[in-house]
């Protein structure tokens, strides 16, 4: 029986047994191989020439370096970017509208007014007066032209019903004004007039002027102004002859308006002229107004205007002062 041979199932399990040691060794092989590769290489101590301190001392363990992997959770991570929100819905964009200069009614830069008014005084010695006045005027920023005419006529009557002329006055001014708007503006003006009962034929004046404007609104209105004119005049004498005077003036005039409610405002305005030469002598103008709008055009006016010349009675007249009050209308276009 010691010849036979060994059954087929223990040579496959032998087989088997060998190879499994086989890879055990291999896989221990590796293993040692790799931590081989980490252990650090230690250098050997230096030759000093003298004798360790103890031969006997055990040698130093190896160091071994573990290298850590980063954790996961310590990578910084962009944030999240918010996304936006829904737009809400667009409102439907009105219609474009098309608006040109000829849709505009621009003020006119012209100024007119026309005055109508009168006077009637019945009783002992009965008098009538008609007053007319019309004024024009340019403006822009830089320079303003005006021009003022006013003729007054009375008549007053005698005993026996006679009728005599008792007053017979105009007066024609232009001016140009430089800044109209401005708080200081300086002026040209000139004047002619002609009065029956101050006794003067005629009298032509004109000069420079500063004005002061302190406030001008739609409401209110207040400036004063200085000039000095040259002035030439043919004053009639009491004893029927001409005389001819040649003379210089100053000037200072004030202007007052306020409006006072939406209908009714009341203006003011005082001229004082001495002579150059001698300041006792002067003329004085007072002309105080209050108006009432009837419409956009059409006013009604009560007017106070006196004069007062201090040599008026020194040329035959009966007073140096006359005054009246008249009522009328007045229309701005």
């Amino acid at each position: 029986m010691s010849g036979a041979a060994p059954p087929r199932g223990a040579c496959r399990r032998l087989a088997g047994s060998l190879a499994i040691v086989g890879v055990a060794l291999a896989l221990l092989g590796v293993v040692s191989g790799r931590a081989a590769a980490q252990e650090p290489v230690v250098p050997p101590p230096a030759d000093t020439g003298a004798a360790p301190a103890d031969s006997t001392a055990r040698p130093l363990p190896p160091v071994v370096l573990r290298l850590a992997r980063p954790e996961l959770s310590a990578v910084r991570r962009p944030a999240p970017v918010p996304l936006p929100e829904p737009a809400a819905p667009a409102l439907p964009l009105p219609e474009p509208i098309i608006v040109s200069a000829d849709d505009f009614e621009w003020p006119s830069a012209w100024k007119r007014t026309l005055e109508l008014a009168g006077s009637l005084f019945v009783g002992n010695k009965p008098q009538t007066v008609l007053t007319t006045r019309g004024k024009a005027s340019h403006a822009d920023s830089t320079f303003e032209m005006g021009a003022d005419v006013r003729f007054t006529y009375g008549e007053t009557s005698q005993e026996g019903g006679a009728r005599e002329v008792s007053q017979r006055t105009w007066v024609a001014s232009v001016n140009l004004d430089l800044w109209p708007y401005s708080a200081q503006s300086p002026f040209l003006l000139g004047t002619v007039e002609s009065s029956f009962e101050r006794r003067i034929d005629i009298r032509l004046s004109g000069g420079v002027g500063h004005k002061f404007t302190f406030v001008d609104t739609p409401r209110a209105l207040a400036n004063f102004s200085v000039a000095i004119l040259a002035e030439r005049s043919r004053l009639p004498t009491k004893t029927d002859g001409i005389e001819v005077q040649q003379l210089a003036r100053f000037s200072a005039r004030v202007r007052l308006r306020r409006q006072m409610g939406a209908r009714t405002s009341v203006s003011h305005e005082v001229n004082f002229r001495p002579e150059y030469a001698n300041l006792n002598q002067y003329t004085l103008s007072n002309n105080l107004s209050a108006t009432y709008r009837l419409n956009e055009v059409v006013n009604l006016k009560l007017n106070y205007l006196d004069n007062f010349d201090t040599e008026a009675r020194g040329r035959g007249a009966r007073s140096n002062y006359d005054g009246q009050l008249v009522v009328g209308v007045q229309a701005d276009f």
